[in-house]
């Protein structure tokens, strides 16, 4: 088919949202409009391929007219990005079994009356035919909280030589298993993959209710079949409810194999997989994204904690924050130029976030606060990611050259002059690498540093990562105070007395040691202090370090360093997060290298499931002994397509006020 120029931009509840990449969106092109209820030609006064009655629509399941869109039970104001946030759960990809993109629409629009947000051509090229606040008719079950595309490929191996025969250029041939069964089929272009990655990155900003997940087996390796058990639950109604993320058509009924030997864990490893370090620092060149390799890794890494345990002076990891060095440190502090640029070190979502003037004596008590859920090896991981001592940036900053999540309408609305955190309802979604703010300055003296810290609710899925015990945990539940021998003996050198001075921490954190390595792969559980429970000052007045002080003096300490820099309170019941405020906690710049270096090897690797055919495979796709689920195109009867639960209200929802489908459609 003819290349097509578009707009470029995706059209999300009547809004555009600007992409790097060619799509033609049904308004740049009505005749993709997949929303009309008559037949479109390809191109405007051209021919159009209607079948008797004008829409031929093989019923299924007593459906007795063609359907296209509609909108997900929605009133006109109520069509905005929040609530197209609210119900987007799933991203559906499909292989329509079509030669090119202007086929694939003539069977959906012209000879089925069915719809699917996007059409992936072959060059690349994405067709947006639906808003997609907007609910299309692909995927049986899951048409209301769902999104759709069909790649256009043959998808058969045995089609092969179609390709030469339209001018278009070959596509590889590979095996896959699905349901049990081999199938020989053409691979996608590497323009359709470009194309898919660049996609899916956006959802990650616009749509993140749609997780970076894929569906697991058992043993956490990528699922060729279906989710549900169709014998107790053919209408997809708990898939509907309980999965979020990336699937196929063949993840929701036995009647599918599209989309065939799409590469789930290699596409998502990639997402997922492109990491970054908090800050660029010059020992590696300014660069913040972290190497592809081992080697790599390790050397890059040595240059983080040189820059915190020998160039800066403090801000250590597990203890140290300032002059009672015993206190628990849940972070490290990285020291750089005033200004320089925090990056999200994974794909995730700002969650919280304050943004005041510097305070004496303190500097800055700014910070975001990032929530990341993605999977690695199977496992499903979420955690958090805080940067404090952030810079402060002026209100006043035109819009264009402000941070992405303070041109949020929620923090626009806020009131200015407060000095609480803002959680923000929706997350604002950031990818790797994606700037979160500058570094800003911190203590008395007023240096330039960023605190960063990594910690979880729960460390379950960390030790199912970690089998051969990588990580040590200490535990200091309730106590603000480190007591834990295996620490504190291995810095208190000097006259031993279980009071940590800063000669003993430069020293310890100077030297080159086992100990020092040890300090670096600790996980600890204590209460975070930014939090004040336990209460600051009821736990600081009996400590042995500030045996020497006033009452009046620890109350002014509390008063004037730690309660401006406390957030917890104001955040964890949102966010889910324990009331106690006791979290797992780990060395952040080991835990970078630790993930990455599991994530080199599943970015390399991929599922392992799709293999380049040999000529027997061949043979077998030419005289049909593979598996006989049908592609998009082969399914006449729509039945997989759409069924009665699509096209009536859904009985969970009918009594659910719009408020709630905002803060959590399904739940």
């Amino acid at each position: 088919m003819p290349y097509r120029k578009g707009s470029g931009e995706i059209i999300i509840a009547g809004q555009r949202i600007k992409t790097d990449f060619n799509v033609v969106n049904f308004a740049d092109a009505p005749y993709w409009d997949a929303s009309k209820q008559t037949c479109i030609p390809m191109t405007p006064g051209g021919p159009v391929q209607c079948g008797p009655g004008g829409m031929p629509f093989a019923p299924a399941k007593g459906i007795t007219k063609p359907v296209r869109s509609r909108p997900r039970r929605l009133d006109a104001k109520d069509r905005t990005r929040k609530v197209a946030q609210s119900y987007l759960r799933q991203f559906v990809i499909h292989l329509d079994g079509c030669i090119d993109a202007d086929s694939c629409w003539n069977v959906l629009q012209n000879e089925r009356g069915l719809s699917c947000h996007f059409i992936l051509d072959n060059d690349g090229t994405l067709y947006q035919t639906l808003d997609l606040i907007d609910c299309a008719y692909h995927a049986a079950g899951l048409n209301e909280t769902s999104i759709g595309i069909e790649i256009c490929n043959r998808g058969d191996a045995k089609y092969e030589a179609q390709y030469a025969q339209a001018g278009l250029k070959p596509r590889e041939v590979v095996t896959c298993n699905i349901h049990g069964e081999k199938y020989v089929a053409l691979d996608f272009t590497k323009d359709q993959y470009a194309t898919m990655d660049e996609l899916a990155k956006l959802f990650a900003k616009e749509l993140p209710g749609i997780a970076i997940n894929q569906p697991k087996a058992g043993d956490g390796g990528a699922l060729w079949t279906t989710i549900i058990d169709e014998k107790t639950d053919p209408t997809g109604q708990r898939l509907r409810e309980l999965y979020t993320g990336y699937l196929g058509h063949y993840h929701i009924t036995k009647q599918k194999w599209d989309p065939g030997p799409f590469d789930f864990t290699k596409f998502l490893g990639k997402m997922r997989g492109r990491s970054v370090f908090p800050i660029g620092l010059h020992d590696l060149a300014k660069k913040q994204e972290v190497p592809d390799t081992k080697d790599g890794l390790a050397a890059a890494t040595k240059v983080f904690y040189r820059n915190n345990e020998e160039e800066g002076g403090g801000g250590f990891f597990p203890v140290g924050p300032f002059e009672p060095y015993r206190l628990w440190h849940g972070g490290v502090h990285l020291h750089a130029q005033e200004g320089e640029k925090v990056y999200a070190p994974w794909p995730g979502q700002i969650v919280a976030a304050r943004n005041i003037p510097y305070q004496t004596g303190i500097a800055s008590v700014n910070f975001v606060l990032l929530k990341h859920h993605f999977a690695v090896k199977g496992v499903d991981l979420e955690f958090f990611t805080l940067y404090f001592h952030l810079r402060h940036e002026g209100e006043d900053t035109a819009k264009k050259d402000r941070l992405r999540w303070m041109t949020a309408d929620q923090w626009l609305n806020r009131d200015p002059g407060s000095s609480r955190a803002l959680v923000f309802d929706p997350p604002q979604a950031v990818q790797a690498g994606d700037v979160v703010g500058y570094v800003g300055k911190a203590g008395p003296d007023a240096e330039p540093q960023v605190h960063f810290e990594i910690f979880f609710g729960d460390r379950a899925a960390v030790k199912k990562l970690d089998p051969e015990g990588f990580w040590t945990l200490v535990s200091g539940e309730d106590n603000r105070f480190c007591t834990a021998k295996e620490i504190i003996a291995k810095i208190d050198k000097k006259k031993p007395k279980n009071v940590l001075e800063r000669g003993e921490m430069e020293d310890f954190f100077h030297e080159d040691s086992e100990d020092r390595e040890f300090m670096r792969r600790l996980v600890t559980l204590h209460p975070s202090e930014w939090s004040n429970t336990p209460d600051w000052k009821g736990q600081l007045a009996p400590a042995a370090e500030l045996a020497k002080w006033k009452p009046k003096d620890i109350a002014a300490l509390v008063d004037e360093q730690i309660a401006p820099t406390l957030f917890w309170d104001e955040v964890y019941k949102p966010l889910h997060l324990p009331a106690s405020s006791n979290v797992y906690t780990f060395h952040p710049i080991t835990f970078v290298a630790w993930l990455n270096a599991l994530q080199i090897g599943e970015r390399s690797a991929g599922s392992g499931a799709i293999k380049l055919a040999t000529a027997a495979d061949r043979k077998d796709a030419a005289e049909g002994r593979t598996g006989k689920a049908k592609m998009d195109l082969d399914d006449a009867s729509g039945e997989s397509f759409v069924n009665e639960y699509d096209l009536k209200d859904l009985p969970p929802d009918k009594k659910v006020e719009m408020e709630q489908l905002i803060d959590g459609f399904g739940d």
